[in-house]
C-alpha cells in the first residue's frame, strides 16, 4: 500500500508544478469572492464606527451571533467538498446538495429557537444603556435570521466551488458588497443631510443595515442554491452514516468556533482597558479573515482534490493540492499576517479610521502572530479531514479553544490578572496547541500507515 500519509512530503523542498500557473488564475475568481465577502462586514463596520461607540458595540454583540453562522456555512461546504468528488459518490451530487442543504437547516434552526429567549440577558451582560436596550435587543433578533440564512450561504459557496463555479460566486459576492456599501453611504447621508426623516440617530441606521442585509443574504442564497442544483449530477443511495458523521464532526468543530467566541466576548468585555477590548478585537478578527484569505481559499481547493486523490489511494503522491496549498495559501497568507502583527495598530487606522488605544497595541501583536501559527494548524488539518478522520480535528479544536483558550483566559480573570498582554499570550498559546496537536495527530497516522 502506497504510504499516501507520509508526513516527510510536507518537509521536502517542493519545485511547484507547471500547473501552478493555472491553479492560480483558477483561484483568482474564488479569492475575488471570498475578498469581497470579508470587505462586506469590514464596510459595515467602517461605517457604524461613525454611528458611535454604542453602536459599535451593539454590532459587536451581534457579529459574535453571527460567527456562529459562518462556522456552521463553513461546515457544510468542508462536508460537501470531502463528498463531492469521491469515486464512491459520482453520479449522486444532487443527492449530496440536499442532505448539505436539510441538515443545517433543521439543526441551526433548532439551536437559535433556543438562543433567542436568551438575547435580553446579552444584553444586560454587556450593560448596554437602557435608551438603547430596545433597538439593540430588535437587532440581535434580526441578527438570528441572518446567522440561519448566512449558514446555508456558507454551505452553498463551497458547493458552488466544488462544481467549478467561482465566477458565479465571485457575482454573488458582489451583490452582497455593493448592497452594504449602498445602505452604508444611504444611512449615513440620511442621518447627516435629512435627520428630520429619521426616527433616532442610532436606531434608523443599525435597523437599516439589519434589514438590508437580511434581503442580501436571502436573494445571493436563493442563487446560488439554484446554480448549484443546475450544475449538480444525478441523484442515488449514499451512505447517511458516513456523510451524517463527516458532517456532525464539523459542526461540532464550528459550534466550538462559534460558542467559544460568545464567551469569550463576555471574557473580553471584564479586560481592563481604556476602550473597549472586545470591539478591538472584532475589529481585529475582521482584518484577519482578509489576511488568511489565500490560505482559506486553497485549502478549499486542496481538500476537494486531496479527497478525490486519498479516495483513489493517491495522497501526497498527488502533489498539485499539496503545492496549491503551500505555494499560494500558506505562504502568503504567512506573510501578510507578519506585516500586520508588526504594523497592526496603523493597519486598524488606515482599514476602519480607528485609533486603538496603546495599552491594546500588544493584544493586538499578539492576537496576530497567534493567527499566523494558526494558520499552520489549518493547513494541517487538509489532509486528516481529506482522509475522514474529521473527529481528530474536533478533538484537537476543543482542546485548543475551550481548555486553552477560554480556560486560561477565565483564570486570568479569576486572578483579576486579565489584561491585554496576558490574554494575547493565552491566545498565541491556544493556536499554537491547536497547529502541534494536529501536527502531532499527522504523525501518528503516518504511523500507522507505515506499519
Amino acid at each position: 500500500m502506497p504510504q499516501y500519509t507520509d508526513l516527510n512530503i510536507w518537509k521536502a523542498r517542493l519545485s511547484p508544478a507547471k500547473q501552478l500557473p493555472t491553479v492560480f488564475y483558477a483561484m483568482l475568481p474564488l479569492l475575488a469572492s471570498q475578498l469581497m465577502q470579508r470587505l462586506y462586514y469590514i464596510f459595515i463596520n467602517r461605517y457604524i464606527v461613525h454611528l458611535g461607540h454604542e453602536a459599535l458595540l451593539i454590532n459587536s454583540i451581534q457579529y459574535t451571533l453571527i460567527t456562529f453562522g459562518q462556522f456552521a456555512g463553513m461546515a457544510t461546504a468542508i462536508s460537501s467538498l470531502i463528498f463531492w468528488k469521491r469515486n464512491e459518490y459520482n453520479d449522486k451530487q444532487k443527492t449530496i446538495f440536499f442532505i448539505h442543504l436539510i441538515l443545517p437547516a433543521i439543526i441551526v434552526g433548532i439551536i437559535l429557537l433556543l438562543v433567542y429567549p436568551w438575547l435580553n440577558r446579552v444584553l444586560a451582560f454587556y450593560q448596554i444603556l437602557p435608551a438603547y436596550r430596545q433597538v439593540a435587543l430588535a437587532y440581535l433578533r434580526i441578527g438570528l435570521l441572518i446567522v440561519y440564512i448566512q449558514t446555508l450561504y456558507g454551505g452553498l459557496s463551497g458547493m458552488l466551488i466544488a462544481t467549478n463555479q467561482t465566477p458565479k460566486n465571485m457575482l454573488l459576492a458582489v451583490i452582497l458588497l455593493v448592497g452594504s456599501i449602498s445602505t452604508g453611504m444611504l444611512a449615513l447621508f440620511v442621518n447627516s443631510h435629512f435627520p428630520f426623516l429619521i426616527i433616532d440617530s442610532v436606531r434608523s441606521p443599525l435597523m437599516l443595515f439589519a434589514y438590508s442585509n437580511t434581503i442580501l443574504l436571502l436573494v445571493v442564497s436563493l442563487l446560488a442554491a439554484l446554480f448549484v442544483y443546475l450544475k449538480a449530477t444525478g441523484r442515488g443511495k449514499v451512505n447517511l452514516v458516513e456523510i451524517g458523521k463527516i458532517w456532525s464532526n464539523e459542526t461540532g468543530v464550528a459550534l466550538i468556533r462559534s460558542v467559544s467566541p460568545i464567551i469569550y466576548a463576555f471574557q473580553l468585555n471584564m479586560v481592563n482597558s481604556v476602550q473597549s477590548t472586545l470591539a478591538v478585537y472584532q475589529l481585529a478578527l475582521h482584518v484577519s479573515y482578509l489576511l488568511c484569505l489565500p490560505l482559506l481559499i486553497t485549502t478549499q481547493l486542496a481538500l476537494n482534490d486531496a479527497a478525490e486523490a486519498f479516495s483513489k489511494k493517491a495522497g501526497t503522491s498527488h502533489k498539485l493540492w499539496l503545492q496549491t496549498l503551500i505555494y499560494l495559501g500558506l505562504i502568503p497568507s504567512t506573510i501578510l499576517l507578519f506585516i500586520a502583527a508588526c504594523f497592526s495598530s496603523q493597519l486598524i487606522q488606515l482599514v476602519y479610521n480607528f485609533q486603538v488605544s496603546s495599552n491594546l497595541i500588544i493584544l493586538l501583536v499578539l492576537f496576530f502572530l497567534a493567527c499566523l501559527i494558526g494558520q499552520y494548524g489549518n493547513a494541517l488539518a487538509v489532509p486528516i479531514r481529506a482522509m475522514k478522520k474529521n473527529s481528530i480535528i474536533v478533538r484537537n479544536f476543543f482542546l485548543a479553544e475551550l481548555l486553552v483558550n477560554v480556560g486560561g483566559t477565565q483564570i486570568l480573570i479569576e486572578l483579576h490578572q486579565a489584561t491585554p498582554f496576558k490574554v494575547g499570550v493565552v491566545i498565541l498559546l491556544f493556536t499554537s496547541t491547536y497547529f502541534l496537536s494536529n501536527l502531532f495527530a499527522l504523525r501518528k497516522l503516518t504511523a500507522r500507515t507505515s506499519l
